[in-house]
Formats: C-alpha cells, structure tokens, sequence
C-alpha cells in the first residue's frame, strides 16, 4: 500500500512523515530534485534557465519518483511517500507552462502524471499552515507568495488527478493532522 503526502514548501510533509515513522510505520525517502541535482552537479537556477534542460529534469523527476514507487506498490505494509504527481506536474507546469512551445509536452505531461496518480492508495494533500520563509536550500522558493500560489495549484491537481481517496488535512495543528491520517488509515 503506497500513501502520498502531498503540500506547497512549508507545510510540513516532512514533519508528518517523520511523525508517522516515530509510530512505525514504514517513510520512503524521497529526495528526487536534489538527487537530481547532486548527480547532474548542478543548481535548479542553472537547470531552469535552460529550458530543454528543465524538460530534461522534469522528465528525470517523474522517472525517479515512478522507479521509486514501483518498488514497493504491491506492499501488503503501509508506506509513506512524499510528494505526488500532482505535486512534480504543478511545479514543471509552473516553469515551462507559458511557453506554448511546450504545449504538446505539457499536455503529455499532465496526462502521464494524471495517470500515475492512480497508483496511490491514498493522498494526503497537508494545508493549513502559516507560509513561512523557508531556509534556502536551493531547492523550495523562499517566496512566502510563490509558496500560496503552489498551495491553489497542487490542490487543484490532486482534485483533478483524484484518484478516488484524497484527505485534505486543512488544520495547522500537529497533533491534529496526525490524527486526522491515522484515522484515514482504518477506512483503507
């Protein structure tokens, strides 16, 4: 069983996910753009200031995250994922979507993630939070109005993608949303 966990920057996908690790269940770390990053030895400013590079990274993205999960989709356990496809098609339609030169590859795109979506059990889409700066690490936007925009975006793809199972976990409270998806897992 494969479960996203889904969110703009700073909305605490990665405090969630090591909260339901302290409880045992099994987190798969997922890391793609800075393994990409660090592999291809070069900053996400280079990569999208060219944009065949950019496609190449997206492409780099969605095939990491589908190797990634393919591993582990028939799993009789519950594991944890951050990131959907949702999340990796908001953020290429964000870089390239204005150039309509990229159409065809972004209606392409936007079909092969809608469809990879359906390979989770479940998704988490985590709101609710104050936008916060983020630390720079040379990845998330630091832009507290960039990250409110991603939040519309994502949330519009993950409805859009719906695969039939999506929680929307609004409350900014910790504890709250932990027990939000722990109720979530008795009805999967």
């Amino acid at each position: 069983m494969l479960i996203s966990i889904s969110g703009a920057q700073g909305q605490g996908k990665t405090t969630v996910l090591n909260a339901l690790a302290e409880r045992g269940y099994n987190v798969i770390p997922k890391k793609s753009s800075r393994s990409i990053l660090i592999d291809w030895n070069m900053s996400l400013h280079d990569i999208n200031k060219n944009h065949q590079l950019t496609l190449e990274f997206q492409e780099e993205i969605i095939a990491r995250q589908k190797e990634k999960d393919s591993e582990i989709l028939d799993s009789a356990i519950i594991n944890f994922t951050e990131r959907s496809y949702a999340d990796i098609f908001s953020y290429a339609l964000n870089i390239l979507g204005a150039f309509n030169e990229y159409d065809d590859w972004m209606n392409d795109y936007y079909q092969r993630c809608k469809e990879q979506q359906q390979t989770y059990d479940c998704i988490i889409y985590l709101s609710g939070r104050s936008m916060y700066k983020p630390e720079n690490d040379g990845v998330r936007s630091v832009n507290t109005q960039f990250a409110k925009m991603m939040d519309i975006v994502i949330r519009h793809y993950v409805d859009d993608f719906d695969n039939g199972n999506v929680l929307h976990v609004d409350t900014p409270e910790h504890n709250a949303r932990i027990s939000m998806i722990l109720e979530r897992l008795k009805h999967i």
